[in-house]
């Protein structure tokens, strides 16, 4: 059984690894998809993220205040015609308070509060309905286990680890390393994948120059648009910019963001508008079964000429 259950286990992650220290109860490997699950990670962060927006754009109806205050002291002598040398020394202190209330700005402030609350709606339903899956998943999993299907499963797994390791070989027949950027803004902070992270290692398999590769740490990095721009202003290929779905809306997010030569060129790739028979996102659907789909994705995104006859399941080129 504790060999049965690594088989299944390993459709839960995106690496090739057995996990052998103990036996797994079906409500265990429930929980612990739930918990680790990177998919299911990335869709929480972006419920928080849905969240974080419902309270700026509240905020956003209230007065701003600012206040500041200053002194200054001058000190010295001075040669003055009929008294000699004079001492003149000076103090002064300014105070200042400021504040603004937006009194109409054709329901600007409205539209974005609402568009935030049905966007972490949609978030927290992506995310039970992810969860959902998952369960699911692993409940016929792991009856079929039960039910003498190991040599079917892993088949299955052994079919997956095989096409994703041809498509690495294929990939190092690349002449040209494309310079790669990930990750958008969300309110002053760029969030993208550090060199340690799964989606990293997805970009390494596909013989890329990810310009964050280097990197280490857990989670996401934190960086401010400055140091992003700096570094990948004239990157080859932008992927996986959050949950954005068009140049329109990325543009109208943050006109900064055009700065970029990926945008220019229109050179962006997400896989937020794959959606799936129930309308989720495909790639949180299936992704994390299929690592063989998304770095064949990428390698036909970042060398087409490898695969020319393939076409990409999760990603597709921004509208």
């Amino acid at each position: 059984m504790k060999t049965k259950l690594s088989i299944l286990l390993a459709f839960l992650t995106i690496t090739f690894s057995f996990a052998q220290d103990k036996q797994w109860t079906l409500q265990e490997c429930i929980d612990h998809a739930a918990e680790n699950n990177l998919s299911v990670q990335r869709a929480k962060f972006t419920t928080d993220l849905r969240k974080e927006d419902i309270a700026s754009a509240k905020g956003s109806r209230l007065p701003g205040v600012s206040g500041s205050g200053s002194q200054n002291y001058s000190f010295g002598s001075t040669f003055v015609s009929g008294f000699g040398l004079v001492t003149r020394d000076n103090r002064s202190n300014n105070f200042g308070i400021n504040t603004s209330v937006t009194i109409f700005n054709g329901f600007r402030i409205k539209n974005i509060y609402e568009q935030s609350k049905v966007a972490y709606e949609a978030s927290q339903l992506d995310l039970e309905k992810m969860k959902n899956d998952i369960s699911l998943n692993i409940v016929n999993s792991y009856l079929n286990v039960l039910f003498n299907k190991e040599k079917e499963a892993d088949s299955i797994f052994k079919a997956i680890e095989r096409d994703y390791l041809a498509a690495k070989e294929i990939a190092k027949q690349a002449k040209k390393q494309p310079t790669v950027l990930s990750g958008a803004m969300h309110k002053d902070v760029w969030y993208l994948p550090n060199g340690s992270s799964p989606e990293a290692q997805f970009l390494k398999d596909a013989n890329v120059n990810y310009l964050w590769s280097e990197t280490t740490g857990n989670g996401s990095l934190a960086l401010s648009f400055e140091v992003v721009l700096d570094k990948a202003k004239d990157a080859d290929l932008w992927l996986s910019p959050s949950y954005y779905g068009s140049f329109e809306q990325l543009e109208k997010t943050n006109a900064l963001y055009t700065n970029f030569e990926a945008f220019k060129k229109r050179n962006i790739y997400s896989f937020s508008n794959t959606t799936g028979d129930t309308g989720g996102v495909l790639y949180y659907e299936l992704g994390t079964a299929r690592p063989d789909l998304v770095l064949k994705d990428l390698i036909k995104i970042c060398h087409p000429e490898l695969l020319e006859d393939y076409t990409p399941y999760f990603f597709r080129r921004l509208n």
